[in-house]
């Protein structure tokens, strides 16, 4: 949790990618030089974007960065760089700020596995068995 007694300011950041590029990732494991790059420009005490829809809070110099991971297409990696899932659970965060405190909440939620594969089968897109078969 963060103490501030002044307003939190905003930053235009892009719902994926950076503040630069939609083709911009940025991850826990994003070299502290990259970041910089990547952010170059910007300040705000919170910085929000998405992108690898893996949930994410890091610190970098005076600002939080923050993944909220996705609801609708969380993605998990597995110990090798091959593997990946949808897990059974929908990501998203919370931010408040109260009584000068700043603080940021993950959060999952379990969803149906079945209902979910079922409805991409019943929705007539393109490909929606391939989407399917990565629910597991």
């Amino acid at each position: 949790m963060c103490r501030s007694d002044k307003p939190i300011p905003t930053a235009k950041y892009r719902p994926d990618g950076s503040p630069h590029s939609f083709d911009d990732i940025i991850v826990s494991t994003t070299p502290d030089d990259d970041l910089a790059h990547l952010l170059s420009g910007y300040s705000a005490t919170i910085m929000a974007g998405g992108h690898t829809h893996e949930q994410m809070l890091r610190r970098y110099k005076g600002t939080i960065v923050l993944n909220p991971g996705s609801v609708g297409l969380p993605f998990e990696r597995g110990p090798g760089a091959d593997e990946a899932r949808n897990p059974p659970w929908a990501e998203y965060a919370v931010v408040s700020h109260e009584h000068g405190a700043l603080r940021v909440e993950l959060r999952r939620v379990p969803i149906d596995i079945g209902a979910v594969v079922c409805a991409i089968r019943e929705s007539g897109m393109p490909h929606a068995e391939l989407l399917a078969q990565d629910w597991r």
